[in-house]
């Protein structure tokens, strides 16, 4: 579904883009298509030294114009249609990012108070730099964490360990460490045990607070200009790590009220072939809360989504659906619906959806929410089957599925089972073997353009004629095997890649089959020799010869491989021959008849020297050993025919 780095991704790219002379300062005049409202419900959670002896994670929600906003640009930027939809509203671009501010046991103290300042804020030089483009901030100051602004709850890193350098900072460009935004006494920097500095903050003694804000940038052109602009929201209200932090008991059963769910509809997005529903979730201000409390305490809390074919009893978990609490339209794919007793699920079929909220909290229970209302939509076919004609365990035809214009019951099926054959206004031909005996009531249901393809006295054609189908007959089955490989190894595979074949009906319209539509027998690859292949279909039958070998064309020494060696065995042969007798002190396989034309001679020197050297000069093709033109060429000549 969505990524959060996507989005990323794209705000680091549109960051990089812009020159410095197209920066103006903050203004107070709003060019946002939102509110602008503070981070709310913003809690702090002490990691207990799991990252660093003081790192803290930040959580806050979103307010729900945001979320709905960015939401809506993200669904623009999967349909390709992001500009459009910032032109809307006068914008380039725009793009939202967080600040933490930190102060430790008195907010308003001088030194380890807020450590806002003049440099916070986007200026002539950018964020945290001054006119010389020194760095003004310290290291726990964090000025631009990226978040995923369409989802409620965020969450930030804060206050992780530091280096030296960061801790003493730079006086000479007055760059501040941390030890100067703290007081003595507030904190340790010793040894961590392994040879390295880091500070501590002994919370039982201290407290250190965190506000958050949103720092909006805004992208739009004016006079001809490209503009950028900064927009913040106000300070949250401030949480709390240590001494002094109010405590926070874990989110209840009471606490999780049924989810609200309105809207719901069917897309017209699909998720692995399967269509994709949505719906609104309300997102009030106390799920808000929820969602940014247990996630600060290491906890989740989301959505989950069930649904069903109505008037079934069991719901079923849509895995693939959208978890992440938020304002905005949760996708649903429907991907888990077409399984067990729905294999096939067809247009207009009635589905219901209900939701309802998980909590996981560490050291509690799991909590799970009542239901929400359960809503009802209709939708288009959807199937867990692959394409093609689908058969169940006893062999039947179950289903068949796809846009395919024909459709091929293979030999030896029996049965056909009831609406086998349902709503394909694409099938133009159906192929029935003559093996088929039983045809289920409506097998072949509202495929208005199909044709039923059989021979004149078989079960189909009684189906075809009782129904009122079309139908028709073969008059000629082709095969043309001119491309395909004829020449193995013992052992071998049979590959069947450039096999053509096609049937001529009896109003001549030809049908191209493919391979998997055909009933192939091969050799057995354990004699050498010629063989035929035989190709089935309906009931038609041709064959194509193939040539298993017990040598490898090229291989003179016979070793099992074609190297440079066998250019040099090819050399001694030739020159230890005594020209009287013509036999040679020097024995070659049957491989040494490189270019497989049936006998050894110097041709095969030239064959195997060329395929060394790489490409054939005239073609620009590899060389291939064996039998002109190449080995995988056999001696079928062109489209063989059965004829009924």
């Amino acid at each position: 579904m969505k990524r959060i780095t996507s989005l990323v991704i794209c705000l680091l790219l549109t960051l990089g883009c812009l020159p410095l002379s197209a920066f103006a300062a903050p203004v107070a005049e709003s060019k946002l298509p939102f509110e602008l409202s503070a981070p709310a419900y913003v809690y702090a959670e002490w990691q207990e030294g799991s990252d660093s002896p003081t790192s803290t994670i930040v959580t806050y929600s979103l307010g729900n114009g945001i979320t709905e906003f960015f939401e809506l640009l993200e669904q623009a930027g999967e349909n390709e249609t992001r500009e459009e939809f910032l032109a809307q509203y006068g914008l380039d671009d725009i793009w939202i990012n967080t600040q933490i501010d930190w102060a430790v046991d008195d907010v308003e103290d001088a030194v380890s108070g807020w450590h806002y300042n003049e440099f916070w804020d986007y200026g002539e030089y950018g964020t945290g730099y001054d006119e010389e483009y020194h760095m003004r901030l310290g290291p726990w100051d964090v000025v631009d964490a990226l978040l995923y602004p369409a989802v409620t709850a965020n969450y930030v890193w804060v206050t992780r360990g530091i280096n030296e350098d960061e801790f003493n900072g730079n006086p000479d460009t007055k760059t501040p460490g941390l030890k100067d935004q703290l007081n003595e006494g507030q904190y340790e920097y010793k040894d961590a045990g392994d040879g390295d500095m880091s500070l501590y903050i002994d919370y039982t003694e201290h407290t250190v607070y965190y506000r958050a804000r949103f720092d909006v940038t805004a992208r739009y052109t004016e006079n001809e200009e490209l503009v950028e602009k900064h927009y913040y929201s106000d300070w949250s209200d401030a949480a709390a790590v240590g001494k002094d932090a109010p405590s926070s008991d874990p989110v209840t059963k009471e606490d999780l009220k049924a989810p609200v769910i309105t809207s719901l509809y069917l897309t017209d997005r699909d998720f692995n072939g399967c269509p994709v529903a949505a719906f609104t979730l309300t997102v009030p201000d106390e799920l808000a809360q929820n969602v940014a409390k247990v996630t600060a305490k290491g906890g989740s809390l989301f959505i989950e989504t069930y649904a069903r074919v109505k008037g079934d009893a069991e719901w079923l978990q849509m895995q693939n659906a959208e978890r992440d609490i938020k304002a905005g339209e949760m996708e649903c794919p429907l991907l888990h619906l077409a399984t067990g007793a729905h294999l096939t699920i067809e247009d207009d079929t009635e589905i219901e959806v209900r939701c309802r909220y998980f909590c996981y909290q560490p050291e509690t229970d799991d909590l799970f929410s009542d239901w929400s209302e359960t809503l009802t939509f209709e939708t288009t076919e959807m199937s867990s089957l692959p394409d093609g004609v689908n058969y169940d365990d006893a062999g039947a035809v179950l289903r068949f599925k796809g846009g395919a214009e024909y459709a091929v019951v293979k030999n030896g099926t029996t049965t056909i089972l009831p609406r086998a054959f349902e709503r394909k206004p694409s099938l133009k031909y159906i192929f029935i073997p003559d093996s088929v005996t039983d045809i289920g009531d409506d097998a072949v249901l509202r495929c208005r353009n199909a044709v039923i393809v059989c021979s004149e006295n078989s079960a189909a054609a009684s189906y075809a004629d009782a129904n009122s189908i079309p139908r028709t007959a073969i008059k000629s089955f082709l095969l043309n095997a001119i491309e395909v490989r004829t020449d193995y190894l013992l052992e071998g595979e049979l590959d069947t890649t450039g096999l053509q074949a096609k049937v001529i009906l009896k109003n001549d319209d030809e049908v191209e089959l493919s391979v998997a539509d055909l009933t192939i027998t091969g050799p057995d690859f354990n004699t050498a020799g010629k063989f035929d292949v035989k190709v089935d279909f309906m009931s038609f039958e041709l064959s194509y010869e193939v040539t298993v070998r017990d040598f490898i064309w090229g291989d003179a020494d016979s070793n099992g491989a074609v190297e440079i060696n066998d250019v040099v065995r090819l050399k001694r042969y030739f020159a230890e021959t005594d020209p009287k007798t013509g036999i040679s002190s020097v024995t070659v396989g049957k491989g040494a008849d490189a270019n497989g034309d049936g006998k050894v001679t110097a041709l095969d020197i030239i064959r195997l020297k060329k395929y060394f050297a790489g490409n054939d000069p005239l073609t620009g093709k590899p060389i291939i050993l064996g039998p002109a033109p190449a080995s995988q060429y056999g001696e079928n000549e062109g489209w063989s025919e059965d004829i009924l």
